[in-house]
């Protein structure tokens, strides 16, 4: 029964938060800062919303009352797909001089089910709500501004909230899921290289958890923007970040990858 059940629960919860997270919102073309009065002294605001196309590897466990169920994740994009009810991922940013701040918000919604002929003829029958909720708020100083390139240090928090729901049936029905939620400190570097031209370079690098809620957790992005006016940019790349989070029975072990795209409005 549990064999069966880790079976389906491998092929239809496939997780993604992340969705992620913080896309580079910067405001304006990198101009020489001659003088420690050159920064705005003014509060500079940007919203970007964005799609990330991820495959999911890791595994994914947690306790029930028939014994743990544990099982491993591997899904494409396209996989994700046949599962997704609704996604929302967007990121606002506020910057004044030196110091900024930023916000980025992932939610997704995935529900399904299938079914597993067992030995002797019977069926296992299984459907599944997950629902993940996945934030972060970093504050930002930017520690060097060349005039072509930019570098901000980054600290602060992201939260995560992992719920599932199942039902089991196999002659009769049995339901369990979990219920989780943690908060991992990061800390990070992003950096932003640009000439005279709209074309720009940019690239982030953030690692936590530091054995607080999980292990580890890192994030990695790289990727190229253009500036298409004053208030709107577009920006592409690839990025990838892995979690490794366990308490008492659930375990939370996944890496996720793959590129994204987002649009920048800045007011």
């Amino acid at each position: 029964m549990r064999r069966a059940s880790l079976n389906l629960f491998a092929a239809l919860f496939i997780a993604s938060p992340a969705v992620a997270a913080d896309l580079d919102v910067a405001y304006e073309p990198i101009t020489p800062i001659t003088e420690p009065g050159g920064f705005e002294d003014r509060w500079q605001f940007g919203s970007a919303i964005y799609l990330w196309a991820p495959s999911v590897e890791g595994t994914i466990g947690y306790g029930t009352r028939l014994g743990p169920v544990e099982g491993d994740i591997d899904a494409s994009f396209s996989d994700l797909l046949d599962y997704l009810d609704f996604a929302f991922m967007a990121i606002t940013e506020a910057r004044y001089d030196r110091f900024g701040v930023f916000a980025d918000l992932v939610y997704t919604k995935l529900s399904g089910g299938g079914s597993a002929d067992l030995p002797g003829g019977a069926t296992l029958k299984a459907s599944f709500d997950n629902q993940i909720l996945f934030g972060t708020v970093m504050g930002q100083y930017r520690a060097v501004d060349t005039g072509n390139m930019s570098v901000d240090v980054m600290a602060g928090a992201r939260i995560y909230w992992a719920d599932l729901d199942t039902t089991i049936t196999r002659n009769r029905s049995f339901d369990g899921g979990f219920d989780e939620t943690w908060v991992d400190p990061m800390i990070g570097v992003k950096t932003r290289i640009q000439g005279g031209s709209p074309w720009y370079l940019t690239a982030w690098g953030m690692i936590g958890g530091f054995g607080v809620s999980s292990d580890i957790a890192w994030d990695a992005f790289a990727g190229i923007g253009y500036e298409l006016g004053e208030k709107w940019a577009l920006v592409g790349g690839y990025r990838g970040l892995g979690v490794d989070y366990q308490s008492g029975g659930f375990k939370f072990d996944y890496i996720q990858h793959g590129p994204i795209f987002g649009a920048i409005f800045r007011y």
